[in-house]
C-alpha cells in the first residue's frame, strides 16, 4: 500500500499538530559563532555559502538516464522494476 491509496479521510488522520518554530539556518550560525569572531550580516553569511566555480567535470555516463543506468547494472537474474515503480 502506498499513500496514494490511502482515502482523504485516512490522509487526514495522519497528520499531526505543528510543532514548535525552529531557528532559521543563520539565527543557529549566530549561536555558534566563536567569542571575538567577526559576526556576519546575513546577507554576508548568504554570500559565504558560495564557494568557487569548480571545473567542469566529465559528461554523463553514456548519456544514458538514471533509470537506464539502474537496469544496466541489476544484478543477473533480478527483475527490473517498471519505471514508473523506480521513480
Amino acid at each position: 500500500m502506498t499513500f496514494e491509496d490511502l482515502t482523504p479521510s485516512q490522509r487526514e488522520s495522519l497528520k499531526g499538530d505543528d510543532g514548535s518554530t525552529g531557528k532559521s539556518a543563520y539565527e543557529l550560525y549566530l549561536d555558534h559563532v566563536p567569542e571575538g569572531s567577526t559576526i556576519l550580516m546575513e546577507e554576508q553569511w548568504l554570500a559565504s555559502l558560495r564557494g568557487k566555480d569548480g571545473s567542469i567535470g566529465p559528461r554523463g555516463y553514456n548519456g544514458k538516464s538514471a533509470y537506464e543506468i539502474y537496469l544496466d547494472v541489476l544484478s543477473g537474474g533480478e527483475t527490473s522494476l517498471s519505471e514508473a515503480e523506480w521513480i
